[in-house]
């Protein structure tokens, strides 16, 4: 009798207690009974706030473009390079990994929506530079330029290539672990802020398309960024090695150097007297998830210091506050 067969019911239907986020021997594909109902709820709030990138009119954009003046130009083309460093990242192997590691239905079928909608990025840059009549190459010679990324996510990008790509060891769940946090919250939060934050605060107004545009990649990576926050959260109950306070500890400088890497990126930018602020945001941004998974738990209230990122239009972002123990006894018997 397979391993599959094993862990059936009597109807031939997975046990909802089988179920794991990795590592399960049930039926990946078998979405009842749902047992983590936050990740089900959270892939229908995507699909049902589904856009593309034609959809937003950039003729009033394309006719101040022409004459603009030069250094906003120069943001412009940076921040569509950066907007392709974070698609290489996020959307290379390393989310693959991810999404074939994952053992969950649930889980796996919000990961499979978050590959696609990380594919607009591109989709986003290139539907920019045909409207705009920017040539697409200059701003992947742009985007190659930026190499300080390189270093930082090679290791990973080696870890999810390599044959010893595992989680049935401890060692394993904890490299899982690690390569998850930092693609799912250091590359949502953190990389590419700079230019999601000057397209959608500090590009001049007129520019209403783009900055359309910009708002919905910023709550797209908001809403992956809070998929992650439950899923940490649940791979600690799940997996209590993961809950090691080392890690968290680790974790946080990773995201904080990351964050430091961010603040040079934005410093690229033409925009005088905006570096400290930007500060203050990156960091608050690393330091308010970091407290949602536990990475963090200094007392003090963190305010954002650009409130309006965290007010976005057709965007669904609820937190959820219940416990990962609770998620599992309170949603694992239902079907509908």
């Amino acid at each position: 009798m397979s391993a599959l067969e094993l862990n059936k019911g009597e109807s031939g239907r997975v046990k909802v207690g089988d179920k794991r986020l990795i590592n399960a021997v049930s039926d990946v594909n078998q979405l009842v009974p749902f047992k983590y109902r936050w990740a089900w709820e959270m892939y229908n709030n995507s699909s049902n706030n589904h856009w593309m990138p034609q959809e937003t009119n950039l003729t009033n954009d394309k006719n101040f473009f022409v004459n603009e003046k030069p250094e906003v130009v120069k943001n412009i083309k940076l921040a569509l390079a950066a907007v392709i460093l974070n698609h290489t990242y996020s959307k290379g192997d390393m989310s693959q990994a991810i999404y074939r590691v994952m053992t969950a239905p649930e889980c796996r079928q919000f990961m499979l929506r978050q590959l696609f909608e990380e594919s607009l990025d591109m989709h986003v840059v290139t539907y920019i530079c045909k409207e705009l009549f920017i040539d697409l190459e200059e701003i992947i010679d742009l985007n190659y330029a930026q190499e300080e990324y390189n270093d930082r996510y090679s290791r990973y990008q080696e870890f999810t290539s390599s044959s010893d790509f595992v989680t049935t060891t401890e060692k394993g769940i904890v490299d899982f672990f690690k390569l998850f946090t930092a693609v799912n919250i250091g590359g949502k939060v953190v990389r590419a802020q700079a230019a999601l934050v000057y397209m959608t605060e500090y590009l001049p107004a007129h520019y209403s398309g783009l900055r359309e545009l910009f708002k919905r990649l910023l709550a797209t990576n908001i809403s992956h960024a809070e998929f992650a926050v439950e899923f940490i959260n649940s791979m600690k109950y799940e997996n209590p090695v993961c809950a090691n306070q080392a890690i968290g500890v680790y974790m946080l400088s990773e995201l904080k150097e990351l964050a430091a890497l961010e603040c040079t990126q934005f410093g690229k930018f033409d925009i005088p007297n905006h570096n400290g602020v930007f500060r203050d945001y990156v960091n608050y941004r690393v330091l308010s998830y970091c407290k949602k998974v536990g990475f963090y738990n200094q007392p003090q209230h963190l305010a954002n210091p650009i409130p309006g990122t965290d007010v976005l239009p057709g965007i669904k972002v609820e937190h959820k506050q219940e416990q990962a123990a609770a998620s599992v006894v309170n949603n694992g018997l239902d079907w509908d």
